[in-house]
């Protein structure tokens, strides 16, 4: 029985290998001019029922070695589509058809084109990231309202809720548009006594959810048990009802860095 290794070595000078081109350093080098030309290109294997490779862009060292890739990988028989704007001079073209001439040897068919409806590709825009969001739950609207500017100022996204109970409602319809609940927000900064839930209940809720947001509460009712009861629910703060404006910034900044403004 023929092994592998013995049909190598039997076989050994027999396989015609086709001459490696020899490269030069000037040939990795993309002509200045040609990376301010656009492209696009379609590589096709043989087997049309695996689809094709689309790339477009700019002429780009990189983009080239991608398109070499993409042949390659497609295999023999694959046909390589190019087409490039009308700012690429015949001498171009040429170039290009010479830097990829190698994949005649595996194969694969290259044709290089100047075509008018290529365009230069439009840049994606990435979204600017969100701002560090805090909600704050307080039902006397002037304090509340007070508490939001002076975070909005410090650059802060701010929900506002008036009472436990709708600060629920806003989490949850902030999770499900981008994604879990207890994502919504970097911060809560709570009250304890509010109609509905109260600041403890929703504190309560979040933790019994293993939620790991940091959560300021508020009180005008500051005795030791209450401090005691937060803490143990894991509160990164208790405020004691009347508080220094300057203090809760403080507590916020610690707990959630303000962004750059």
């Amino acid at each position: 029985m023929q092994t592998l290794q013995s049909w190598l070595v039997d076989r050994s000078g027999g396989i015609e290998v086709p001459p490696r081109p020899q490269r030069t350093h000037a040939d990795d080098e993309v002509p200045r001019r040609l990376v301010d030309v656009s492209f696009t290109c379609r590589t096709v294997p043989a087997d049309r029922k695996l689809g094709s490779i689309e790339r477009s862009g700019f002429l780009t060292p990189y983009a080239i070695e991608g398109m070499l890739e993409d042949a390659l990988w497609m295999g023999r028989g694959t046909r390589v589509e190019i087409r490039l704007a009308t700012d690429a001079l015949p001498e171009d073209v040429g170039w290009l058809k010479g830097r990829l001439s190698g994949l005649a040897h595996r194969d694969i068919v290259v044709h290089v084109q100047r075509d008018a409806r290529v365009r230069a590709p439009v840049p994606r825009l990435l979204p600017a990231p969100r701002r560090p969001r805090v909600a704050v739950a307080e039902d006397n609207v002037e304090m509340r309202r007070l508490i939001a500017a002076t975070l909005r100022g410090d650059g802060y996204e701010v929900v506002e809720a008036g009472d436990g109970t709708e600060l629920i409602a806003r989490l949850e319809a902030l999770g499900g548009a981008q994604g879990p609940a207890r994502t919504a927000v970097e911060l809560i900064v709570s009250d304890l006594r509010m109609p509905g839930l109260s600041g403890m209940d929703v504190l309560g809720a979040i933790r019994d959810g293993n939620w790991r947001t940091p959560f300021i509460l508020i009180t005008a009712f500051g005795d030791e048990e209450t401090h005691r009861e937060a803490e143990d629910l894991g509160a990164a703060a208790v405020l004691d009802k009347p508080f220094d404006l300057e203090r809760l910034r403080t507590l916020v900044h610690e707990s959630v860095p303000p962004p750059m403004v």
